[in-house]
């Protein structure tokens, strides 16, 4: 059973996915050491009992286990262009970076059946893992904040903030980019929001002051995948609790995103998404279209214009979990954007 000390140790690592060891995150070595004692607990027992609504959920996450493998089989059947700059690279290989991801979604979905029973058993460490988790969340976002105003203001760099594209400043904590950074902070608020309105934890004013933190984090991280996670979260509030609360809460919100509109921060944001729109129509509309005067040497820019031909080409099975490095040179994807050298992400929220 997990303790106070191995609960906070997984709020603290799992806020810095930044640090590494031989390229797997210190959270990952940490879920996998402690899989393994578990595993040795079970043995030496027998057994290891679960709430009925956990076995559920165990038994939906092997089967989700068993269709992953499946499909990781099914794409060997696609041509691999693997990148020469990662070429001598163990992990990123054809069916080894699949089964990497695999094996990452699988811890996190093992460990969140291993917390949801420790939690459900005992109260007392309910309130001290919520209690840390806002704390350490909290502290990521404040490292945040203070590294994207001493970076411009001071030329100091201290790693919480960077310039992306070498243009745009994006406070990011311990993690190594804006978008995962934003999206962490989304999290810290549920909790915080949990804590406040069902433990009833938490003087109101401090409460405040702790969303009013997290959220500056979450505008200055610029993350787009964090805006898209909240208008989910306040969709489904909306729906599930129509009431004249929820509605002002909604209200509430579309006035702040609109005051948000017409910052400096809110309106480039506003035109990326705009440009992204764009060029997402361009790609479903004139596939073979290549655009000039935009770098489309990788990440998003590219990938908005490969992933839809991906899907088209691979309606049913997809191209495989983590394949999308190893297949975005194939020339029936690029069709005249240029080949990409090392490792790429479509930062798409894809598999």
């Amino acid at each position: 059973m997990l303790n106070k000390f191995s609960l906070l140790l997984i709020c603290i690592l799992a806020s810095m996915s930044a640090v590494k060891i031989a390229n797997i995150q210190i959270v990952e070595l940490f879920m996998i050491v402690m899989l393994f004692i578990y595993l040795l607990n079970f043995l030496i027992k027998g057994k290891y009992n679960l709430h009925y609504k956990l076995k559920g959920l165990v038994e939906q996450y092997f089967l989700l286990f068993l269709f992953l493998l499946l499909l990781t089989g099914i794409n060997l059947r696609q041509e691999f262009f693997i990148p020469p700059n990662i070429a001598n690279s163990l992990l990123q290989r054809p069916v080894i970076i699949s089964l990497a991801r695999i094996i990452q979604l699988l811890l996190a979905m093992i460990f969140s059946v291993i917390i949801a029973k420790t939690l459900y058993r005992d109260k007392n460490l309910l309130y001290f893992f919520i209690n840390a988790y806002v704390v350490v969340g909290t502290m990521n976002a404040i490292y945040g904040i203070i590294s994207y105003f001493l970076l411009p203001l001071f030329n100091i760099n201290i790693g919480g903030a960077y310039l992306s594209g070498g243009f745009q400043l994006r406070a990011l904590g311990f993690f190594k980019e804006g978008g995962p950074f934003g999206l962490y902070l989304v999290t810290v608020i549920v909790v915080t929001l949990f804590r406040k309105y069902s433990l009833k934890k938490g003087n109101n004013y401090l409460n405040y002051i702790l969303l009013s933190i997290q959220t500056l984090g979450i505008i200055l991280a610029q993350s787009k995948a964090s805006l898209v996670a909240i208008f989910i979260l306040i969709f489904i509030y909306f729906i599930e609790k129509i009431s004249f609360r929820s509605l002002m809460y909604t209200i509430l919100f579309l006035f702040s995103f609109k005051i948000y509109s017409y910052t400096d921060i809110g309106r480039k944001d506003i035109n990326m998404f705009k440009s992204y729109v764009a060029m997402a129509t361009l790609a479903y509309n004139k596939p073979e279209y290549v655009p000039t005067g935009i770098n489309l040497m990788g990440g998003r820019a590219s990938g908005i214009y490969l992933v839809p031909r991906m899907i088209i080409m691979n309606p049913i099975f997809g191209i495989g979990i983590g394949n999308y490095s190893l297949v975005r040179n194939d020339p029936k994807y690029l069709k005249g954007l240029p080949v990409y050298y090392d490792w790429d992400q479509h930062s798409l929220g894809l598999l």
